[in-house]
């Protein structure tokens, strides 16, 4: 007689569960592309130093304004062309998404961490913890968000850790409140009464019964969030008040070159497509993480499937 409790059970299930989620990607087109173009953005940034052709702070004079490859004018030393000052799009491209993706991830971890504990000490606590904790999100919320992150690096200066640090101040909010009031309708479950009458106390409660039951929409509110980070990031580089040479950032790759549209239309257009396409992309993932969490959702998903398969053998 097989024990489901067993190591080699768990490691089963383990498995099961994630050739299940892999299926029900391959069968999402439009979330499996969106995912595997993340993924190739997540591998340029991480192997940009031998990825990219050319040191993405390299000036070369003579080289200024060279158009892409395809064109009349173009040469293979510049696939997508160089800026007003001779430097490479694609290798400042390349780095761009070091950059961005280090100040997304950051601030994610940083204010998903510090939001959902906040979010789960409220839900769970309630009271005047609650009422506390929630009006101080509530306060936050209620100020400009972008306007506070201005006024802070104005204040205190630009730099990568104060960047990263600042946008997780401006958003552990969101993720305090959905925790929160998933808790909330948690607490009233069986399993959770169960466990508290069987003498659960509240850190292994959180730990062990509520935290496992919020992963699904934490990391869709992450990847949520991720995508907005990459353009509170880039809209802050445009304005100058963001990532500074010589560091690479696509929203300052954008603000750089936006005198030279006209002569260099490459310079703006290529770094603007990589970080509307990775929003995108990080939205569409987020819709998929969000209908694969959702019974209802796949109940409607089940149904359909088996309307076609029918349909099918008909």
């Amino acid at each position: 007689m097989s024990d489901d409790s067993s190591p080699a059970s768990a490691a089963a299930r383990i498995r099961k569960k994630r050739w299940r989620l892999i299926r029900s990607l391959a069968e999402d087109k439009v979330a499996l592309a969106a995912s595997i173009f993340i993924a190739v953005i997540v591998l340029a940034g991480v192997l940009a130093p031998w990825l990219a052709p050319h040191p993405p702070s390299e000036v070369s004079l003579s080289d200024r304004l060279v158009p892409p490859v395809w064109s009349g004018d173009g040469t293979g030393s510049f696939v997508l062309g160089a800026d007003a000052l001779g430097r490479d799009v694609l290798s400042r491209v390349i780095y761009g998404a070091r950059v961005s993706l280090l100040v997304g991830f950051s601030v994610v971890i940083v204010a998903g961490v510090f939001g959902s504990a906040v979010g789960l000490v409220a839900g769970y606590r309630g009271g005047r913890v609650d009422t506390v904790l929630m009006r101080l999100a509530d306060a936050q919320l209620a100020f400009p968000g972008l306007l506070l992150v201005i006024l802070i690096i104005s204040v205190i200066g630009s730099s990568i850790p104060v960047i990263i640090g600042v946008i997780a101040i401006y958003g552990w909010m969101i993720f305090a409140r959905l925790v929160r009031g998933n808790v909330l309708q948690l607490r009233e479950e069986l399993f959770i009464r169960a466990a508290v009458m069987a003498g659960c106390g509240p850190l292994r409660l959180m730990r062990r019964h509520l935290l496992p039951n919020l992963m699904a929409p934490i990391l869709t509110q992450a990847m949520l969030e991720f995508a907005r980070v990459i353009l509170v990031e880039a809209s802050l580089s445009y304005l100058g008040l963001g990532i500074q040479s010589p560091n690479v950032s696509w929203g300052l790759m954008v603000a750089e070159n936006q005198t030279y549209l006209r002569e260099g239309w490459w310079t703006v257009f290529f770094p603007g497509l990589v970080l509307a396409v990775t929003v995108v992309a990080l939205n569409l993932v987020a819709s998929w993480l969000r209908v694969r969490s959702d019974p209802q959702q796949q109940q409607l998903l089940a149904a359909r499937r088996r309307v076609r398969t029918e349909g099918v053998s008909a």
